[in-house]
């Protein structure tokens, strides 16, 4: 009677029966690892389902694999580890958290929660609960009509348009560079293809210059 020891997690599975006797024939091997494998297919079976639904059309049942049992073996060995950088060793000296992490929480006196300081969150935040504004008697808005929040969206797209601007000032200098260079190293090859007596005919940058 053949005992198997499932590990489905693994999708293993191991026939635990003690072999003695005369070598077995490649057939019954065969049959006996087809039985296994049966045999596993029926302890899938009884395992939980999921249903995870498709893209477009039609849903998929998946089934849930425990945690394996069996450790398998490393391929590689364990990485050895790094060497203390002259910092890392100071701070130990002098007791320096080397892992300080930043924090990105503050509390929120008046709604009694911890909010995110800065990021998307923060400024969905702000957009959210930035309804009152204390206005200063001396207040002035920059046009007729104007308040706070109309000066502060303002500010902002003049933020924006002058970045926008930059970065395409900055796109047309890259480009009248690199077609500067370009220009100075073809008069440069020219150059050199003329000072020679044989106007270059033996020079073998020239003719490189000349094939591109």
């Amino acid at each position: 009677m053949a005992e198997y020891h499932f590990d489905t997690g693994l999708l293993a599975v191991t026939n635990a029966s003690v072999i003695s006797g005369p070598q077995l024939a490649e057939e019954l091997h065969m049959e006996a690892a087809t039985k296994g494998v049966q045999r596993l297919l029926g302890e899938l079976l009884q395992l939980p389902k999921t249903i995870k639904k498709g893209k477009f059309e039609g849903a998929t049942e998946m089934t849930q694999l425990p945690q394996p049992v069996t450790k398998l073996p490393r391929e590689k060995a364990p990485p050895k580890p790094k060497p203390l950088t002259a910092w890392e060793k100071f701070a130990l000296k002098k007791g320096i958290a080397l892992k300080r992490k930043k924090q990105n929480k503050v509390f929120d006196e008046e709604r009694q929660i911890w909010k995110d300081k800065y990021g998307k969150r923060a400024r969905e935040d702000a957009d959210k609960y930035d309804w009152l504004r204390e206005v200063k008697p001396g207040y002035v808005a920059d046009e007729d009509g104007g308040d706070p929040f109309l000066d502060d969206r303002r500010k902002k797209q003049a933020r924006l348009e002058k970045q926008a601007k930059n970065e395409a000032h900055n796109k047309r200098r890259s480009e009248h560079i690199l077609r500067a260079q370009e220009e100075v190293s073809h008069l440069t090859a020219v150059t050199r293809h003329l000072s020679t007596a044989s106007n270059g005919k033996f020079d073998k940058a020239a003719q490189k210059a000349k094939k591109k």
